[in-house]
């Protein structure tokens, strides 16, 4: 890894969820799309975990020192909002008390249970239709009734998946935020993330960092995106062929379909 670049991808799903590869295969993309740090967010579950930590582990022991974090894509009344763990145990921890399907989850009561394990938290995909979205209210609700939380909350500001399937029209509020960012006076970074949900999506969105630091771990990587000067540019990080966008959408669709399947067949378990 680079010293003073860090390329980070913080919200993306594999097959635990509604994506359509594997855990090891999403580390072996980011590898090949030349990451520095990959989350793995999987809806609700962190059953994925273990297998993503291995990979992660197998590159490493090889000195290829990508980066895992890990985390889970929690399902709430008022959206979907993502929280970043520095281990492994604190994610499945945490995401034993997580339910699965949508809404299902007390925003203010998943907030408050998310502190004893310290996570960094990323709202996802604001003002985005159809996606279960946090509107430009509801972030400054976050950020206000949990103000000791500054620096450890981030704004999703380009969702890759969302700018290469959906129409312009539908990003139009979406595409306000950097905007909206400094009207409002948000305390809270922002970032590029791809919400990966196959192979070739991963890392489609960035964040890029650069810092004289030597950052290794997971926890030196999330303590640096705490820090509110530590801001980095978004920004998408592959081309944006019309090949590429069919074949994201009918990767997607596919992948939903599988997931509201499986979630059929769950019913009320809150794990697969």
């Amino acid at each position: 890894m680079n010293a003073n670049t860090i390329l980070s991808d913080l919200h993306g799903h594999s097959c635990f969820s509604d994506g359509l590869c594997s855990p090891s295969q999403v580390v072996d993309s980011a590898v090949l799309s030349g990451l520095s740090v990959i989350a793995l967010t999987d809806h609700n579950t962190t059953l994925g975990l273990q297998e993503f930590e291995q990979k992660i582990n197998e590159y490493r022991l090889k000195g290829i020192n990508i980066i895992g974090i890990f985390g889970i894509e929690v399902s709430t009344e008022k959206g979907h909002i993502l929280f970043l763990f520095d281990n492994k145990d604190n994610a499945i921890d945490f995401g034993r008390y997580i339910k699965i399907g949508h809404d299902k989850n007390k925003f203010d009561k998943t907030i408050k249970l998310s502190e004893q394990f310290n996570p960094f938290i990323i709202v996802p995909h604001p003002e985005i239709p159809h996606v279960h979205s946090f509107t430009f209210d509801d972030i400054d609700y976050l950020l206000k009734s949990y103000a000791h939380l500054v620096g450890s909350i981030g704004v999703e500001a380009i969702n890759g998946l969302s700018r290469v399937v959906m129409p312009s029209i539908m990003l139009k509020k979406h595409k306000q935020l950097q905007s909206e960012h400094l009207q409002r006076g948000w305390k809270a970074n922002l970032f590029g993330n791809s919400d990966f949900h196959s192979f070739n999506n991963v890392g489609f969105s960035v964040t890029s960092f650069h810092t004289d630091k030597k950052i290794t771990t997971a926890k030196e990587f999330l303590d640096f995106i705490r820090v509110l000067e530590n801001k980095g540019e978004v920004k998408l990080n592959k081309n944006n062929s019309l090949l590429h966008k069919v074949g994201s959408a009918v990767n997607i669709v596919i992948a939903s379909i599988r997931y509201s399947f499986k979630m059929r067949q769950v019913g009320k378990d809150k794990n697969f």
